[in-house]
């Protein structure tokens, strides 16, 4: 297998995110490969607390709730471990061949070609494959090859600014611990966790109707990436002191601000008579409200491995998709619906 990647290099350092990996992720991991578990506790944490908070929208405390995190591994068959995207990322790519590895080569198109599949990169470059696995994200190009013209990512109204600070300069959660919270106010969270290293990974989310300076930003086709509008942050959050820490605690440029979304759910996950098929992102981007849309690309990566070692291409791939399609699409509906500062139910909060 050869990995085609259309950014420079492979490893570009911190993106400000951290990942929670639950049981369901490491398992597929150990399916794929079975050094990357013992590789993904190495460079993270194993999470033993979760604490949540609900308060009020004048930010008085109606709820603290503490959880016990050391009895995943019976409950579930693993512990939970918290990593930083980018040091997940290079225990990803240490079991990758380097010289598999081929960088600024994003991809244009592809055809069918004898027994295989001709693909055309941006540069000018073209390869032939017996397979090709389109994971290029929710705006993945390969996925118009397989539903041409048939959707578009869907917003959900709501904005998320996320970092990566040393946990020093953030005294939010202890060692292998989690903090989450709800404002009272819809679509308004705060969520701070260990991410291993030292580093406290943090998020916020805002809806867009409590955010006027980035949705100018956004009108204008400039939001997204590193920066956002901090100022809505500020404003949104006056009244939460741990959002305003996790403002103060980062330079503005190591705030990556982005919207959520999703794209809906294709009835079809390949195309060219099997010979392309989409997973992860490409196939169902998520609201990230669950931390499962890492877990379940994993999952996709283990279960399509496995029928490929032992089906021919196109009936893998076509059974691939009938496997996964269901599952995916109810952890989707899920993420969306149960998004980060959703109002709690009265009678369970």
């Amino acid at each position: 297998a050869h990995v085609f990647e259309a950014a420079g290099e492979l490893l570009r350092g911190s993106t400000g995110t951290g990942i929670m990996i639950s049981a369901n992720g490491m398992a597929a991991l150990g399916a794929v490969d079975r050094r990357l578990p013992a590789a993904m506790r190495a460079r993270g944490v194993r999470i033993t607390a979760q604490h949540i908070t609900k308060y009020a929208a004048d930010g008085e405390v109606e709820l603290r709730r503490t959880s016990d995190a050391t009895t995943f591994r019976d409950a579930f068959g693993h512990d939970q471990y918290n990593i930083a995207w980018s040091a997940a990322h290079a225990a990803l790519a240490a079991v990758v061949p380097r010289e598999n590895v081929h960088c600024g080569r994003a991809v244009a198109g592809a055809t069918a070609a004898d027994g295989g599949v001709d693909v055309a990169f941006a540069d000018g470059s073209a390869v032939r494959c017996g397979l090709l696995v389109g994971a290029d994200g929710i705006g993945s190009r390969v996925r118009e090859l397989v539903a041409p013209g048939a959707d578009a990512p869907r917003y959900s109204g709501q904005l998320l600014w996320n970092a990566i600070v040393d946990s020093e300069a953030l005294p939010l959660h202890g060692p292998g611990e989690v903090s989450f919270a709800t404002t009272g106010l819809d679509g308004r969270a705060i969520l701070a966790f260990d991410a291993g290293g030292g580093k406290t990974s943090w998020y916020l989310t805002l809806p867009l109707d409590a955010a006027p300076r980035s949705a100018e930003a956004i009108a204008a086709g400039s939001f997204g990436g590193f920066g956002g509008d901090l100022d809505d942050l500020r404003a949104s959050f006056a009244g939460f002191p741990d959002a305003l820490a996790c403002r103060a605690a980062t330079p503005p440029g190591d705030v990556s601000a982005r919207r959520l979304g999703d794209r809906p759910p294709l009835r079809s996950w390949t195309a060219l008579g099997g010979r392309v098929v989409l997973l992860g992102d490409a196939a169902h981007p998520m609201v990230p409200s669950q931390g499962q849309g890492t877990m379940v690309t994993w999952e996709d990566a283990a279960d399509l491995a496995a029928l490929v070692a032992t089906r021919p291409v196109p009936a893998a791939t076509k059974a691939f998709a009938r496997r996964r399609r269901g599952r995916c699409a109810m952890v989707q509906r899920y993420s969306a619906a149960a998004y980060m500062g959703r109002p709690s139910p009265a009678r369970n909060p």
